[in-house]
């Protein structure tokens, strides 16, 4: 039988496997500490990212509330605007209807202490009127009193005579007298002639019977008023003598 063989001998291979290990494990852990530290630093960057996002939100956030605070006051101060323009123009307005309205007030008062003076003397004046025609009106009563008893007498009177109307008014004279009956005809005249245009009017007379008619009259009125006239400045004249 051959001969027993020796066991290998491992003390050659261990180091170099030992040494090959170790540097395998440095090398791991070298690769574990950097994806540790790239996590961390990931992580880092992410929570500063985070951190930025949040700050740059913050800032975006406080410039939103800052421009709507802005909006609010340049609204609020708008509005204050406003407000004060149409309250000071409700003033104006105000104002002047109100000076107006003094300005009337004060003339009617000035009329009115005007006018009263003058309703004073008004007054003082229909007193007086009044007190004078209650004496008139007493004057009158008295007057009526007086005539109607004297009817009374003149009915019961055996004297009493019965007297024309035409002997009531007697002229003084013969020329008042020649007077009044030219006037009298003149009247007729008057009467005459209107009825003459009257009858025209109504077709009861043509137009040549009318014009000759009234030629007629006013030729014959013509001559009572001249004949009046003349009387009157005889008249005239005798007064004046």
């Amino acid at each position: 039988p051959a001969a027993a063989q020796p066991p290998p001998s491992y003390s050659e291979d261990i180091t170099p496997v030992s040494d090959k290990s170790s540097s395998e494990s440095d090398r791991f852990l070298q690769e574990q500490i950097q994806a540790i530290l790239a996590k961390e630093a990931e992580e880092a960057n992410r929570a500063a990212e985070v951190a930025r996002q949040a700050a740059h939100d913050e800032e975006e956030k406080k410039k939103r509330a800052m421009v709507e605070k802005a909006e609010e006051e340049g609204r609020v101060r708008r509005l204050k605007q406003k407000l004060n323009d149409k309250l000071a123009k409700h003033f104006a307005q105000m104002s002047q209807e109100t000076k107006a309205q003094l300005e009337s007030d004060w003339r009617d008062n000035f009329r009115l202490e005007e006018s009263k003076e003058a309703v004073q003397e008004e007054l003082e004046y229909f007193r007086k009127v009044k007190s004078e025609l209650e004496e008139q009106s007493q004057v009158l009563e008295d007057k009526t009193k007086e005539i109607q008893e004297w009817l009374e007498e003149a009915k019961t009177s055996s004297h009493a005579q019965k007297v024309h109307v035409d002997d009531l008014c007697k002229p003084s004279t013969k020329l008042y007298s020649q007077m009044l009956e030219l006037s009298a005809e003149n009247a007729a005249l008057t009467d005459a002639l209107y009825f003459l245009d009257r009858a025209m009017y109504m077709g009861q007379m043509d137009c040549t019977t009318h014009l000759k008619a009234v030629r007629k009259l006013a030729k014959k009125q013509f001559l009572v008023r001249a004949h009046l006239i003349k009387i009157n400045q005889t008249l005239m004249n005798a007064g004046g003598r």
